[in-house]
């Protein structure tokens, strides 16, 4: 098996399920990605942190598409996200952009997509992730999109270590992807 067969697919799981799901994965030798984001709560006079996942009841793991079925029978998993009944991969620039932003370790905010300006970062610990550049709160903010989610995942930036890329609306089809 080459790694041009294996693809990165989105695991749907059972609610507050996604790190033993993961851990399962794991174990049977599948290669797993789970993005968590330091969530700080009071609890008992005290404040307390814990990893979240960042997108609640999803987990992602790379496998090959024919060799679904013995991922649906680790105990969790509900579905893979499918476009009808096939299993749809994520695109490897979106996995490899989400991992960079969740092993920078800045805060990070899941949020519904915007348009905006396509832009590069060109320095700090994103350097090189293209993304859309968004204004809130008189903050600039770096976005990235799990297209296949219809989620994205935000960072505060500094202008300074912005590039335009293309002015406008951020479009991309689906079917690139694939």
């Amino acid at each position: 098996m080459s790694l041009l067969d294996l693809h990165w697919f989105v695991l749907r799981v059972k609610p507050r399920h996604e790190k033993a799901v993961s851990e399962a994965l794991k174990y049977k030798g599948y290669e797993v990605f789970l993005p968590t984001y330091e969530h700080r709560h009071r609890s008992a006079r005290t404040f307390r942190t814990a990893q979240m996942p960042l997108f609640s009841t999803y987990t992602f793991s790379r496998f090959e598409k024919e060799r679904a079925l013995p991922v649906l029978g680790i105990p969790g998993v509900l579905s893979i996200v499918s476009t009808g009944r096939i299993p749809t991969p994520v695109a490897p620039s979106e996995i490899e952009a989400l991992r960079t932003m969740v092993e920078s370790r800045l805060p990070l905010e899941c949020c519904a997509p915007e348009e905006g300006d396509l832009v590069e970062i060109v320095a700090g610990p994103l350097r090189g992730l293209q993304g859309v550049l968004l204004s809130r709160g008189g903050k600039s903010r770096f976005l990235i999109s799990i297209t296949l989610l219809h989620r994205s995942v935000s960072t505060e930036v500094d202008r300074a270590c912005v590039k335009m890329v293309r002015r406008g609306p951020v479009y991309r089809p689906l079917d690139t992807y694939v």
